[in-house]
């Protein structure tokens, strides 16, 4: 994930990322820390996550930046790449 300050369009590399990955029919996990890297150089934050499925995939994120008390919350779906037609 990568997270850019909406006024200045600057990369944030001090926050703290949580994630949480959901899949139809499989109990969710406890929320991971994403562990903030470079990619390409530019500031990052990753994780690996083990799936079942071809998705859909629901991840809920979680975002504390030093200057704000509580988290930003937000979730996206995704599918596999690889996934099998059916």
């Amino acid at each position: 994930i990568a997270l850019f300050d909406s006024a200045s369009g600057r990369r944030i590399d001090d926050a703290v990322v949580r994630a949480q990955l959901s899949e139809s029919g499989i109990t969710d996990e406890a929320p991971k820390y994403l562990t903030p890297m470079k990619v390409n150089e530019k500031a990052s934050y990753g994780q690996i996550f083990g799936v079942a499925g071809d998705g859909p995939y629901r991840f809920k994120v979680w975002v504390r930046l030093p200057q704000r008390q509580d988290d930003i919350e937000f979730a996206f779906s995704a599918w596999s790449p690889y996934r099998t037609e059916r």
